[in-house]
Parts: structure tokens; sequence; C-alpha cells
């Protein structure tokens, strides 16, 4: 009686551990997969906005070859590159102060 409670024990408690390792395995595949919608979401809203200058019912500031499309998108992911580095550092920053 006494084995069969420790058995039953021991089935409880590696079916718990099993338990909540597939939760927590579950909860990373979803935090991925929001961090790839999101990047996507935002790669897709870039793309657009690069294409909204070339608007033809746009204002008109003269033709713009793809060219400058690409070279204003580089521009734009490079202050933004800057501007998250920055960001990064002073969490960094803040998190050894306190």
């Amino acid at each position: 009686m006494v084995a069969n409670l420790v058995v039953g024990a021991t089935a409880a408690t590696v079916g718990l551990v099993v338990s909540r390792r597939s939760l927590a395995v579950a909860r990373l595949e979803q935090n991925r997969a929001d961090l790839e919608a999101t990047a996507a979401d935002q790669v897709s809203e870039f793309l657009v906005s690069l294409f909204e200058v070339s608007d033809p019912m746009g204002d008109q500031r003269g033709a713009v070859t793809a060219r400058e499309l690409l070279e204003n998108g580089a521009a734009r992911i490079e202050e933004a590159e800057a501007l998250e580095a920055r960001v990064t550092a002073d969490e960094v920053a803040s998190s050894d102060a306190g």
C-alpha cells in the first residue's frame, strides 16, 4: 500500500513537472510568434511608407526614382538603429544604477 502511494505520488509529481514544462514551452512559442508578427507588421508598414512618397495622388515633389526610395529607406533604417542603440544603452545604464 505504501509502495502504491509512493508510485502514485511520484507519477503525479512527474506529471506536474512535465505539464509545467509544456506550459513554459507553449508560452515561449507564443512569445516568439508574437515577436515575429510584430516584426512582420513593422516591415510591412515600413515598405508601405517608402512608397507613399511616390503615390500619384499624394503631394507631388517631382519624380522619385527607385534609387531615391532605397536611399531614403536605408537612411531611415540607420536612424532607427541608432535610436534603438541609444535607448538600449539608456536602459542598461538605468538598470545598472538601480
